[in-house]
This record gives structure tokens, C-alpha cells and sequence, in this order.
């Protein structure tokens, strides 16, 4: 992909996105957004990217804590848990959150 569509995918379209910055680095990334437009614009949708060089020190966790909690506040709400959805390089397969949030009424 063009760093233009990864400008779009990581920075323009979400509702968030957020840094993790040390020493002047950006060592990793997240962003809430809708799953994508129109149908399942209800949909929460999190990203989290950890660049290789902070791999293993818990950033991750670290974003995706808070980023559980905005998810909720911007109006989503967990409605189910995919078992093991995830692989995760170093704890193996990890559980995901779906989550929604109702569209207004028509």
C-alpha cells in the first residue's frame, strides 16, 4: 500500500488514533473506527501496531486497555467475545471483543 492509503487507513478514517512516544519515537500505534462505511458503520473496529524494535515490552496492552474503555464511551458496547480469534506472536491465540454500536433510527 502507498503511504497515502496508510496515511487514509491509520489517520484520516478513524475516529481515533492514538501514539505511544519514547524518547521522541513512536514505538506503537492504535485507532478506534467504525468496521467500515455504511452497513457496518455500527461496528467498532480496533488497530494496534507495535514496531519491531519495542516488541515484547507490553505495549499493546498498554493501548488496548484505554482504547477498550473510549470504544465504550464514543457509544460502542461489547455484545460478544470471538475465543482465541487472534494469534498473538508471543501469548498465542487471544480472544477478541465485537463490538456495536446501534445506528439512530430512521
Amino acid at each position: 500500500m502507498s503511504f497515502e492509503q496508510a496515511y487514509d487507513l491509520w489517520c484520516a478514517l478513524p475516529l481515533k488514533t492514538f501514539v505511544f512516544v519514547e524518547d521522541g519515537r513512536v514505538f506503537a500505534s492504535d485507532y478506534i473506527k467504525a468496521n467500515d462505511m455504511g452497513p457496518s458503520g455500527h461496528i467498532c473496529n480496533c488497530s494496534y501496531m507495535v514496531s519491531e524494535a519495542a516488541r515484547g515490552r507490553g505495549l499493546a496492552r498498554r493501548l488496548y486497555e484505554p482504547s477498550q474503555r473510549i470504544a465504550v464511551q464514543l457509544g460502542f458496547d461489547i455484545v460478544g467475545t470471538l475465543p482465541k480469534a487472534y494469534e498473538h506472536g508471543r501469548l498465542g491465540y487471544v480472544d477478541c471483543h465485537v463490538m456495536y454500536k446501534r445506528l439512530a433510527d430512521y
